[in-house]
């Protein structure tokens, strides 16, 4: 979620009653060398929501420091070290998922983060490098054995990256041999999805990534059903459209009208996706670059009107 977990964005989140908020892959040799963006987005964060802080590298001592520096901030609750990434410019370091090629070094890193801080140290990883080398389970014990408290996986290998199905079975195999909590992540699309993936698995919690680029909703939606309630509908076509228009909103107060409208117009896309009128209404926010303009075309939305568009275009085509 680097570059869609933004500040903006969990305060989105926050609004729609999200229970807990990883943060975006944080650098740690940002943190420490005091990256202006780094700390600028640790700041920007909102209230009213607890955050576990996440961090990526590949060096025991900078990742441990990046860890301390978080917690000095009184905002988080607990630190996770992320070794799922499958991004290229993270794995190059040695880092994300590049970790679960060198076992020793990841199990060093989990020990001198642990070691650095009194927040609970979490660790996040894929099911392994490729189909050839499938090595959570054994990772995972070890970030475990040394004072891990608890593991998050989602269960596709680095070649897969977001291809394919995700493999719950390794989540069940994971479950039965850790002794601490299991969170299960992948393809979850639903709350009664989230549900029924924690009763197959056995697993403690369900992390959600994706799927919130369009529903922001559905974390909240899924700790109610979880509470033993009944999940709100998914939101309707003018329901996304509104939290779409809030989200820019905050985005343009966090990052100013300029930057913030070019660098929020793909999630933006997110949101219009399978609604009547998407193409249209796509090509009319990814070409604009008054944040005015944009806002009125999420508040304004008529399905009508982009049903008539469709339809005349079509007509042209066909001449």
């Amino acid at each position: 979620m680097s570059d869609v977990n933004t500040p903006a964005f969990c305060r989105v989140l926050r609004d729609l009653g999200c229970p807990l908020i990883y943060t975006a892959l944080l650098t740690s040799h940002g943190l420490v060398y005091q990256n202006k963006r780094t700390l600028e987005f640790i700041s920007a964060l909102p209230g009213g929501v607890p955050y576990v802080g996440q961090i990526f590298g590949g060096v025991p001592d900078i990742m441990a420091e990046s860890a301390r520096i978080l917690e000095a901030t009184g905002k988080f609750i607990a630190i996770d070290i992320n070794m799922g990434c499958p991004a290229p410019k993270v794995v190059k370091g040695n880092a994300g998922v590049g970790l679960m090629l060198d076992p020793d070094l990841a199990e060093g890193i989990v020990k001198a983060v642990v070691g650095a801080v009194k927040l609970p140290v979490t660790v996040k990883m894929r099911a392994g490098w490729s189909s050839d080398v499938i090595n959570c389970i054994e990772l995972a014990e070890r970030c475990a054995g040394v004072g891990a408290v608890a593991v998050a996986l989602h269960p596709r290998t680095k070649e897969q990256a977001y291809r394919g199905k995700a493999d719950w079975k390794l989540v069940a195999r994971m479950k039965e041999k850790l002794s601490v909590p299991v969170i299960g992540s992948g393809d979850i699309s639903s709350p009664e999805k989230a549900k029924r993936r924690m009763a197959e698995s056995g697993c403690d919690a369900v992390m959600i990534g994706r799927a919130c680029r369009s529903d922001p909703t559905l974390p909240g939606r899924t700790q109610k059903l979880l509470d033993g309630g009944e999940p709100a509908a998914p939101p309707s076509t003018q329901e996304r459209l509104a939290i779409a228009s809030r989200h820019f909103q905050y985005h343009i107060e966090n990052e100013g009208p300029e930057h913030g409208t070019c660098s929020l117009r793909s999630h933006l896309a997110h949101y219009i996706k399978g609604i009547p009128g998407a193409s249209v209404m796509r090509s009319k926010i990814m070409s604009s670059i008054d944040p005015e303009a944009i806002i009125a075309a999420l508040n304004k939305y008529d399905q009508r009107q982009y049903e008539d568009q469709i339809s005349n275009i079509e007509q042209e085509i066909a001449e």
